[in-house]
């Protein structure tokens, strides 16, 4: 019923615009503070060994945090409620399979290696708010109608 999505809507998508946005905007504006050797606030915002002087690494950080951007501004952009949640789902389930991947299965040491132990705490956020978008999709129409508005 539309009163789940009502109750949900504005501190969910409040939840998902602030913690992706403000991590969008600063991985996409100055991704080297998550970097081993510049972070400002060691450990707590440290996702990579060293610093971001490989290329690739940094191309990914600014590259993650603009999709991270652009998906927190949906509903300031008029995305309706169900397609912002439908899209949190699968950019979630990405993150968590793609999290999963680079934790478990790449080297553990080197210049932009991720920090594991960090990266295997966020897993169960993206896993949570996957299956809290899940829940709602279900209960205001349901996956059968999952690529319709």
């Amino acid at each position: 019923d539309s009163s789940a999505m009502s109750d949900i809507w504005p501190k969910f998508t409040l939840f998902c615009q602030i913690f992706y946005g403000v991590f969008g905007i600063a991985l996409l504006a100055c991704p080297w503070i998550f970097a081993e050797d510049t972070a400002p606030v060691p450990v707590i915002t440290t996702l990579w060994h060293g610093s971001l002087s490989n290329i690739k690494t940094e191309w990914f950080a600014r590259s993650f945090g603009n999709v991270l951007l652009i998906l927190s501004l949906g509903p300031s952009f008029g995305v309706p409620p169900l397609a912002f949640l439908k899209q949190q789902l699968i950019a979630n389930l990405m993150y968590v399979a793609l999290f999963v991947w680079i934790a478990c299965f790449t080297a553990d040491t080197g210049e932009g290696v991720v920090v594991k132990w960090l990266w295997f705490c966020m897993i169960p956020l993206f896993a949570l708010v996957s299956a809290a978008c899940a829940y709602y999709i279900n209960k205001n129409g349901g996956f059968h109608k999952f690529m319709m508005m």
